[in-house]
């Protein structure tokens, strides 16, 4: 390359809310988990064969945030936000994988999908009507 080669341009991504294909029971829980400013869900599976004791589980993976500390941070505010009034048929876990990638997963039994869809649904209109909550997710993690 020539020393008066121009500079590439800048590639800067930013986040776009799209409609995507999902399976159909994992896609109201996709939806509720759209509301989230800056939350991107990356894969989704309705899975028979993914759940504890044999029971059908849908999966969504997701990210939150320019960081693997803001998804691990958004994590932990969701799971104090609506675990509580579930059982144990739903639960979120975060994975460490390489150069700081953090894989979130809320997994959710097929049985509890309208609660917790419900659940999240309200976490969100808290989000929504709190400016707090907001301004604490809105620095770049």
């Amino acid at each position: 390359m020539s020393e008066n080669a121009p500079a590439a341009a800048a590639h800067v991504e930013v986040p776009v809310k799209i409609n995507a294909r999902v399976d159909a029971g994992v896609a109201d829980l996709v939806r509720a988990l759209s509301r989230f400013p800056r939350l991107e869900t990356v894969a989704s599976c309705e899975d028979p064969s993914h759940g504890r004791d044999s029971a059908p589980v849908a999966v969504v993976e997701f990210r939150y945030g320019d960081s693997w500390e803001g998804t691990v941070k958004f994590c932990l505010w969701l799971q104090d936000e609506f675990h509580a009034r579930l059982d144990e048929g739903a639960w979120i876990t975060a994975d460490c994988r390489p150069h700081h990638q953090v894989a979130a997963n809320i997994h959710v039994q097929e049985k509890l999908m309208v609660r917790v869809v419900a659940e999240i649904d309200a976490v969100a209109n808290r989000w929504d009507a709190d400016e707090e909550i907001g301004r604490a997710f809105s620095c770049s993690t």
